[in-house]
């Protein structure tokens, strides 16, 4: 298969982690959804200076346009993705060009928040968060491009029992979960919906956002091995430990009773 590597130099973030060393140098091109950039970023960072021998570029971008960059010939080796359903459709679709691809498997469970600009005084309800969103503008991820965009949606309409179309004239969409944070920490928007990863990575004070636990179907991250995949069980298998476990759910994720398996 060809590899594109216009397209992953257009529609991506690519952070080249760790130096050649002398020797069995090897590299690991992995592909992130990035609401969990920052963790894998933190794992790998830890794998190599246990083992200088392995280098890892990661690259980030919403789990579409990642799937989409896999779908026409992108170079990743790894994909962790915000859901299930991207890598369940690779793992459908591109046998033939992955010949030694792995069943996806879950690695992690996410968190949606809202997330507001403006130290509140009181705890968000429900009744007050559906109140901000019908009356300002407020932003989410797309819900065709990032599954904490579908989860935002899944959330207004079922715990919030709101139409989308009556709010949509004033609903910012931003096309990844990383921006949508960035739209609202940046002050551009007064309020949204995140993951609560972005909260624990900026130390959000807990007055400014809500951790929401219902109203939405689960958000399980899954993650396909494509090829290398000798080095990429080497990453799998690191995040078995404890410590890296540990890491996982402190970095505000759920770990699925499957795990990494």
């Amino acid at each position: 298969m060809k590899h594109n590597n216009r397209i992953l130099a257009l529609a991506s973030t690519v952070v080249i982690l760790g130096l050649p060393s002398i020797g069995l140098s090897q590299t690991l091109t992995i592909g992130v959804a990035s609401n969990f950039y920052s963790t894998i970023k933190t794992i790998t960072d830890k794998l190599h200076a246990e083992d200088h021998n392995i280098n890892f570029t990661i690259i980030k971008g919403s789990s579409t346009v990642l799937t989409a960059q896999i779908q026409n010939g992108a170079d990743i080796d790894l994909f962790f993705s915000a859901d299930q359903q991207k890598p369940t459709y690779i793992y459908a679709k591109s046998k033939k060009h992955f010949k030694n691809m792995e069943k996806p498997f879950a690695y992690a469970q996410g968190k949606l928040v809202y997330y507001s600009y403006h130290k509140n005084k009181k705890a968000f309800t429900n009744a007050s968060i559906k109140n901000t969103l019908l009356k300002d503008a407020f932003v989410m991820a797309n819900p065709k491009k990032a599954p904490y965009g579908l989860a935002s949606k899944e959330y207004i309409s079922n715990a919030l029992k709101i139409n989308m179309n009556t709010i949509k004239n004033h609903t910012v969409l931003r096309s990844n979960i990383s921006l949508t944070f960035s739209a609202v920490y940046m002050g551009n928007v007064n309020s949204g919906f995140v993951a609560y990863s972005s909260i624990i990575t900026k130390k959000i004070p807990t007055s400014q956002y809500k951790i929401l636990n219902d109203g939405y179907n689960p958000i399980l991250q899954y993650a396909v091995i494509l090829k290398n995949n000798t080095l990429a069980h080497k990453v799998i298998d690191f995040m078995h430990k404890p410590t890296i476990i540990k890491i996982i759910q402190h970095n505000g994720y759920v770990i699925p009773k499957e795990h990494v398996k």
